[in-house]
């Protein structure tokens, strides 16, 4: 599809210095269709802009389940013994600052990604896809390093090769499921990524072609009022 068009001027006389006008005065044109597959997510059963608000919906979702699971953590935490032995309790306070700080930039890029779909706004998409990528980015260093100590069961300021504890086939077990729950939870974040994306450029290509029907009074006949 191309989106990028020639400016040109309106032609209202067909000769011009005694010159027949010809095509190359007009722009080329833009063909822009809203059921095309392209646009569709989720084996084409929603809207790419309906799969991007699911999408919205489920990290809404994750955000107050991880919210909720912090402040219990916060608030169930017993700091008596460390009070009575003279340590502090940072191990707590800053893992909990981060979370809270991580859970409201997450808010407001998805409050953006909301907006940004509800008024057509291509570029209110860009702050989510920018924290979708550093994220995923962070999910595949983290867990993989993570889940390498922990299936090799070696501390991390020993050589990876040289195992000091020997696992039960029950927690090597439960270390495998979570292992693969978190490799699912990675693709799902990489297909979220994904239809945030191409919604984001159905978006833009929507502007284009309403600039391109304004300029050049053509009719929004494959334009629904999405």
């Amino acid at each position: 599809m191309n989106n990028r068009w020639g400016r040109s001027r309106p032609i209202r006389n067909p000769e011009v210095n005694g010159i027949a006008a010809s095509s190359e005065y007009f722009p080329k044109p833009i063909h822009f269709d809203e059921s095309q597959d392209r646009y569709r997510c989720l084996c084409n059963c929603f809207h790419i802009k309906n799969g991007a608000l699911l999408v919205g919906v489920v990290e809404i979702l994750v955000l107050l389940f991880f919210l909720i699971n912090s402040l219990l953590l916060m608030l169930t935490h017993d700091t008596r013994y460390q009070e009575s032995a003279g340590l502090d309790d940072t191990y707590i306070t800053v893992p909990f600052v981060a979370s809270v700080v991580g859970i409201a930039v997450s808010s407001v890029v998805v409050f953006l990604l909301f907006i940004g779909i509800v008024r057509n706004h291509a570029i209110l998409l860009i702050p989510h896809i920018v924290v979708q990528v550093i994220k995923v980015f962070l999910a595949f260093m983290t867990d993989l390093t993570v889940f390498y100590r922990m299936m090799n069961a070696a501390p991390f300021h020993e050589h990876p090769g040289s195992n000091t504890v020997a696992l039960d086939i029950e927690t090597a077990a439960r270390f495998y499921l979570l292992f693969f729950l978190y490799v699912v939870s990675f693709f799902l974040e990489c297909w979220f990524l994904i239809v945030i994306f191409n919604c984001y450029r159905y978006l833009d290509e929507r502007r284009a072609y309403m600039r391109y029907c304004l300029a050049y009074s053509t009719p929004l006949k494959t334009l629904s009022a999405r």
